[in-house]
């Protein structure tokens, strides 16, 4: 194994890959990690607990939480800094 990564809470779902990143949500955090190296490159905080996969399309990550709402992150790999919030769907 090249890296792990302890999280302070258990992950609900299945992490997602996109662009050499991965996703997961831990409680009410969504985190977004390097998957070369399992560095942190940001975290969100939700109003609820992420429950259920992190979902991937067009280079997107979609996750949703406890509350009924869907948030959305992706832009190119390259591109920072990482965007500042989550986009929630209506």
């Amino acid at each position: 194994m090249e890296w792990v990564r302890q999280t302070e809470q258990p992950i609900v779902g299945a992490p997602a890959y996109v662009n050499g990143e991965i996703a997961y949500g831990e409680g009410n955090t969504f985190e977004v990690i390097n998957a070369a190296n399992g560095q942190l490159l940001y975290s969100y905080q939700l109003p609820a607990a992420v429950y259920g996969a992190v979902s991937v399309a067009r280079s997107q990550f979609y996750v949703g939480d406890l509350n009924g709402a869907v948030y959305a992150s992706g832009w190119e790999p390259r591109q920072r800094p990482p965007p500042t919030q989550l986009s929630r769907l209506p």
